[in-house]
């Protein structure tokens, strides 16, 4: 009986997990579907800035790194994200969104950013 209940009380959890196992699985083949494959390029895969520290030109210094390296080596510059906020910001610095699909059927849009090199 201990079992059984045990196994009655865990099932939502292990259903929830398993959807999100499959929006995340969802999310990365999204990601594979849209990684440019004929340019040369880096991949910005990473930015964040503490939320107490945004809008003082943190995030723009370490992209601009970023970015001169790109433009001094000739390469393009690709990057992804699901917050439509961010893609005017990397509009700023130069970025275009090649294209924008749901991360999963019903989820958040991600876009895909593309910067060739000045």
């Amino acid at each position: 009986r201990r079992a059984a209940a045990l196994a009655l009380r865990t099932t939502p959890a292990l259903i929830g997990f398993g959807t999100m196992i499959r929006s995340g699985l969802s999310a990365l083949a999204a990601m594979e579907r849209n990684h440019p494959r004929r340019e040369e390029f880096r991949y910005l895969s990473a930015l964040a800035v503490d939320p107490t520290r945004q809008g003082r030109g943190v995030g723009r210094r370490l992209m601009e790194q970023q970015l001169e390296a790109c433009d001094e080596e000739g390469i393009g510059c690709y990057l992804e994200t699901a917050t439509e906020e961010n893609v005017s910001w990397y509009g700023r610095v130069g970025f275009d969104a090649r294209t924008s699909e749901p991360a999963w059927p019903g989820g958040p849009t991600m876009w895909f950013l593309w910067r060739d090199p000045r």
